[in-house]
């Protein structure tokens, strides 16, 4: 017998119709149970078992690489996020938006990515700041944590950002303008 504390089972439905094209009366399967092991990541399927395996084995390089090298860790995970957005920006919304005069923009997934891994230093230590003035007590500090949060820290990110970019486009003169013009709305818009 298993430890139950270890073993979470839950029912995985599956409806399947014979024939996609046949009438309201088609059969179906009926449910199928799988039994997990969650501290050993076992299921009772072999490609659950795989793919519950590979998930848990990633999770475990992920954090044993934040363990190892945490700055390095969340400067290529924040920049993989930025490069990301950026790829899905252009390729869902621009492309939308530009119709047939839309190209894909590569400079554009550089430039993110290259924001990415400079921010990610800077929340890492501000985190850290967070958690030593505030700490983790109570509802109450949380909510002044996330308050200053939302104030300071993501207004300081916002001028970055639009330095950066104004910097890496080759037009660092904007810089005030853009601070001025954009700062605020942009902080506001997150709100």
């Amino acid at each position: 017998s298993r430890d139950k504390k270890n073993t979470s089972t839950y029912t995985h439905r599956h409806t399947h119709a014979r024939n996609m094209s046949s009438s309201p009366s088609t059969t179906s399967r009926g449910p199928s149970i799988v039994e997990i092991d969650i501290e050993k990541g076992e299921s009772s399927s072999s490609s659950e078992k795989n793919a519950l395996g590979a998930i848990s084995r990633l999770g475990k390089a992920y954090v044993d690489a934040l363990e190892k090298r945490p700055i390095l860790t969340k400067m290529l995970t924040s920049s993989s996020i930025a490069a990301l957005g950026n790829i899905i920006a252009q390729v869902v919304f621009e492309r939308r938006s530009k119709g047939l005069s839309w190209s894909f923009q590569p400079a554009n997934v550089l430039r993110m990515a290259g924001f990415g891994a400079i921010i990610a230093p800077c929340i890492h230590k501000w985190y850290q700041i967070l958690d030593k003035v505030f700490g983790n007590t109570n509802r109450a500090m949380s909510l002044v944590k996330i308050i200053t949060d939302q104030t300071l820290f993501a207004g300081f990110i916002n001028c970055l950002f639009f330095s950066y970019i104004s910097l890496v486009n080759g037009k660092p003169r904007e810089i005030p303008q853009r601070l001025r013009e954009d700062v605020i709305p942009t902080l506001l818009a997150s709100w």
